[in-house]
């Protein structure tokens, strides 16, 4: 399974080096940030795939989590609608404050999408979060939201 993200700060960081701790493969991690600073230590502390745009990560994710924040939306959702209405990748938010529907709005419908609120703990690896799904979210997407795929297999594809 490869994973996307689409910004790379302090919550994507923090999920990021869980995901490669707990065993996942940084090459199944494929990231994407405006700050080349931050793909940088990414890079060097879990191995992650850095991609020159979020087309490109969402091209290749099979789970696309948007963490960046609320207000660059408008500026990021556009741009890949169309690559996420042809891939149709379960699409997790993090952004607080944009619901379902907001998202939605930006790349259509049809899409799974999931909003995730993780709490600060993710950032030592102790971190519980809630999460709710839109109507295309199946029993199979909501293990993959709450990492029950990452955490009983650890393996990649």
């Amino acid at each position: 399974m490869k994973v996307g993200f689409i910004g790379a700060g302090n919550m994507a960081g923090a999920i990021l080096r869980g995901m490669t701790a707990g065993g996942f493969s940084g090459n199944d991690l494929l990231v994407y940030d405006t700050d080349a600073a931050n793909l940088a230590a990414l890079f060097e502390k879990c191995g992650v795939r850095i991609c020159d745009s979020g087309t490109e990560v969402a091209e290749g994710a099979d789970v696309l989590l948007l963490a960046v924040k609320p207000q660059v939306f408008p500026d990021v959702l556009p741009e890949l609608a169309p690559v996420l209405r042809q891939e149709c990748p379960l699409v997790i938010s993090i952004a607080a404050g944009k619901t379902l529907a907001s998202i939605e709005a930006f790349t259509g419908p049809g899409l799974p999408i999931v909003r995730v609120m993780p709490n600060l703990n993710a950032r030592v690896g102790e971190a519980m979060s809630a999460f709710c799904g839109n109507a295309q979210v199946t029993e199979e997407k909501v293990s993959v939201a709450a990492g029950e795929s990452f955490l009983t297999s650890g393996e990649s594809s």
